[in-house]
């Protein structure tokens, strides 16, 4: 799935607004010092975060044509301060080898 296709599908499972961009900033640990590895779209009205590692944004930036592999994972619900909300991955996969 491409990126265009990807915010496609945030868009009908209500994550995202027609025409939102996904915003993303460097998540945050419980502790509070941030985590190197993943970038972050919050939403607190929702109580929705979508999160995808840095490496797949760096590699999406560099060249679009990697972004065909992306998988918006199930989503868990993880309890918060302010109480629960669902975090969503967006994951690069490498592509199958062999088809049948």
């Amino acid at each position: 799935m491409n990126i265009t296709a990807m915010k496609a599908l945030l868009v009908a499972k209500g994550i995202l607004v027609a025409g939102e961009n996904l915003s993303l900033n460097t998540a945050q640990k419980a502790d509070g010092t941030k985590d190197l590895e993943w970038m972050r779209y919050w939403n607190n009205d929702k109580r929705i975060a979508v999160s995808i590692p840095i490496k797949v944004v760096k590699s999406i930036q560099a060249n679009d044509a990697d972004a065909q592999n992306l998988v918006l994972q199930a989503p868990e619900t993880r309890t918060a301060e302010k109480g629960d909300y669902d975090a969503y991955r967006i994951v690069a996969v490498q592509p199958a080898e062999v088809t049948l």
